[in-house]
């Protein structure tokens, strides 16, 4: 099982299960509604060959973060793959302080922009952090990266 996590019909992928918390019944894009948080209703442990989460990280609640985190990597089957793309709030701050983004474009990266009731950021982590998190959970780190405010990291279980 393939599964792509993004909020609100953002990115689509052909052959995979794309999971959207805002999706209706018989949805016409063919998305699956389930919150990130909650995935054990769609694939077991141990049964995803690969989780791609775009954007979907800041919207789960910093209380929650590390044990959805657990949880995902405890879906990926044996050689299975989990990436993630995100905003990072170090980065955000990286940048305001070398002048490289205005205050008024990083509140709506650090908020959300609030245009719909939904769009609005629960949580942040560090890239670095999670990479930790990702060793000391025994996954291995394959590929760490960003770009501007974004940051990306892949890890694959043994």
């Amino acid at each position: 099982m393939k599964i792509n996590m993004s909020f609100n019909n953002k990115f689509l992928l052909e052959g995979y299960d794309n999971i959207d918390p805002f999706a209706l019944p018989n949805d016409k894009f063919g998305r699956i509604n389930c919150h990130p948080d909650n995935l054990g209703l769609i694939v077991n442990d141990g049964q995803a060959e690969e989780i791609i989460a775009n954007s979907v990280l800041n919207y789960i609640s910093h209380t929650k973060l590390y044990s959805t985190l657990k949880m995902w990597s405890n879906k990926l089957a044996h050689n299975g793959t989990l990436e993630i793309f995100y905003i990072d709030l170090i980065e955000i701050a990286r940048l305001i302080t070398t002048n490289q983004i205005t205050e008024n474009n990083a509140i709506e990266l650090i908020y959300g922009s609030q245009k719909e009731e939904w769009d609005f950021f629960k949580s942040s982590i560090s890239i670095y952090e999670l990479k930790m998190f990702f060793e000391n959970s025994g996954l291995i780190v394959e590929y760490v990266g960003k770009k501007e405010h974004l940051s990306k990291i892949k890890v694959r279980r043994k």
